[in-house]
């Protein structure tokens, strides 16, 4: 049987059009910072600094994802590898697959996140430790509880559909 791979990189222009909004508002909350806080109370002074703060996180984040040459995600006939930022990728064997899920948010009727979540057969025991997954799977289901990990699909050059269908096609041919 042929391995094919598939990697999914980022979509440079997204992540362009991220830096460009992030640059502008950094550079304007920076350059009207004493002018922006006098005579405001502490409370949206901590705010507008948390903002301006974060706004910077957005242009350093933004270049470091304009520099990266590795994919985010790579799809083979035996697993799937979600290459994070810093740090070991995740491993996902696809015969622990369960099922693909899109969680979508929304915000003012417009789609403003969309994620593939996998609800795994057994979940790492690492995880099932933890108080979130104790937590989710007291307030929720064991189907959300499992799905361990998940792929933002904001800055991928893929569609998030043409993305579950591959995996999908793949977990169908594992079992």
């Amino acid at each position: 049987m042929k391995n094919d791979v598939i990697n999914v990189y980022l979509k440079k222009s997204k992540v362009l059009l991220f830096l460009i909004v992030s640059l502008i508002f950094t550079i304007i909350s920076v350059s009207l910072f004493d002018k922006i806080i006098e005579n405001k109370s502490a409370f949206e002074k901590i705010i507008l600094l948390s903002g301006m703060i974060l706004f910077g996180f957005g242009v350093v984040l933004s270049i470091i994802y304009l520099l990266r040459k590795k994919p985010m995600l790579t799809i083979d006939d035996e697993k799937i590898t979600i290459y994070k930022l810093f740090g070991n990728p995740n491993i996902i064997y696809l015969e622990n697959i369960k099922s693909v899920n899109i969680w979508t948010t929304y915000h003012k009727s417009f789609v403003s996140n969309r994620q593939i979540v996998f609800e795994l057969r057994n979940p790492t025991d690492k995880y099932k430790r933890t108080l979130f997954y104790k937590l989710i799977k007291e307030i929720s289901s064991q189907k959300t509880a499992n799905t361990q990990y998940g792929i933002q699909t904001n800055f991928l050059d893929l569609k998030y559909s043409e993305i579950e269908k591959i995996i999908n096609e793949k977990i169908k041919n594992v079992t």
